[in-house]
């Protein structure tokens, strides 16, 4: 990850964020949590998370909806892979797909998950 960081700072929060972290975090942050960011960066979770927020850009578990309204609102608001992935994420944390889970030999779960 040439660019990134220097290898000699093991956390450069008094530096200013270069291009190219500008850009991985731009890249990443659908996929990765603002720790994990953070710790490729070599940077504080919190100086990820203000400059995902400099950058405007949403953090990743910010889908928890309180109601159904507020799920259609996200999901609206979402592209097409965002919007699997919410699915994806409420079908593997559901009792049903829990039970199946465990009911399942470990070759089986290969092809289920």
């Amino acid at each position: 990850m040439s660019g990134l960081h220097q290898q000699n700072d093991p956390v450069r929060d008094n530096k200013r964020f270069t291009k190219a972290e500008d850009q991985f975090i731009i890249d990443n942050f659908r996929t990765m949590t603002d720790k994990d960011m953070a710790t490729t960066l070599h940077r504080s979770v919190v100086s990820i998370t203000c400059k995902r927020a400099r950058l405007k850009l949403p953090g990743k578990n910010i889908k928890k909806a309180t109601s159904k309204s507020d799920t259609a609102r996200f999901l609206a608001s979402v592209d097409d892979d965002e919007r699997k992935k919410f699915f994806e994420d409420e079908v593997r944390n559901s009792a049903s797909f829990k039970a199946l889970h465990n009911s399942l030999e470990m070759q089986d779960r290969k092809s289920v998950v």
